[in-house]
């Protein structure tokens, strides 16, 4: 018995110092920094990268900002656009002349609701989908202007735009592999994506929920609903006091949890397959008393 208690208190000691980690500032932080490298503020697409503007003045105070700012050449080495804007959190389009790869970039940032701004440069074409163009670079007051307003919309958008790009990069990767259900969203990720929908699905133009987004954040939920929860948590009826304190803290946490036991005389063989191949995580919880 003084064996178990000790066991006992050790296994608990431990749990209460994972559920600490992941509670505390570091935890949250190291998520957040993984999530970064997968995207960059600014995407800058130019045919030009030796533009004057563009070296001396625009990618200079970007990065005195403390934006993180790539550059990619369409022309060049036939690029993944599609790709590099699901990268960014907001796109920036140097345009000196027609081109195709200009109406591309248009069309592509358009259908994923990016928001984008255009630098141009003796160019009269109007890019539907775009921000009003920034003013004329040349001069240097107007060019300080119209810099100054850039930073601060990037700035009051960065959080929309950091939700949007996570989101709409998860769902084209759920279409491109057949909508399979492994790519469904869950947990916290799935109830911040129902909350973005709900407090964004009404309104319209850049950083608004795109058709593919909507329809992937509904999949998630109704995937969620109809038995697919983000846990399958096996224990014991024996333990079901400290089963049900795991349990509680789960769901705090936002998690959905499917619980064998929880009517044990009504679980069905076939319901409990089902469960358990519809599942993306398993806990499995054993007490001291019943391990001997």
């Amino acid at each position: 018995s003084d064996r178990i208690q000790k066991n006992g208190a050790r296994w608990f000691s431990d749990l209460a110092e994972v559920l600490d980690f992941f509670n505390s500032g570091e935890a949250k932080k190291a998520l957040r920094e993984n999530t970064e490298k997968l995207f960059t503020d600014i995407l800058l697409l130019t045919a030009d990268e030796n533009d004057a503007v563009l070296r001396e003045t625009v990618i200079p105070y970007i990065v005195q900002c403390g934006y993180r700012i790539k550059t990619v050449n369409p022309d060049k080495n036939d690029p993944d656009l599609k790709e590099e804007l699901l990268s960014a959190y907001f796109v920036i389009v140097h345009a000196v002349r027609n081109a195709g790869w200009l109406i591309n970039a248009s069309d592509q940032i358009k259908t994923l609701r990016k928001q984008a701004f255009i630098i141009k440069s003796n160019l009269n074409f109007q890019i539907p989908g775009f921000a009003e163009p920034l003013p004329d670079f040349s001069n240097a007051a107007s060019s300080a202007l119209s810099l100054e307003s850039l930073k601060q919309h990037i700035s009051d958008s960065m959080h929309d735009a950091k939700i949007h790009a996570k989101i709409i990069r998860k769902a084209c990767q759920w279409h491109k592999n057949g909508q399979n259900e492994n790519d469904l969203l869950i947990g916290m990720d799935r109830r911040e994506a129902e909350q973005w929908l709900i407090e964004k699905g009404e309104s319209h133009g850049p950083l608004s929920p795109a058709d593919l987004q909507c329809t992937y954040i509904c999949e998630s939920r109704e995937c969620a609903e109809e038995g697919r929860t983000d846990i399958f948590f096996c224990y014991d009826p024996e333990d079901n006091a400290a089963a049900v304190e795991i349990y509680n803290k789960l769901t705090r946490k936002g998690f959905t949890t499917w619980t064998p036991f929880s009517d044990k005389d009504n679980v069905k063989e076939s319901d409990l397959r089902k469960s358990i191949e519809s599942n993306c995580h398993f806990l499995f919880f054993g007490s001291e008393i019943n391990k001997a």
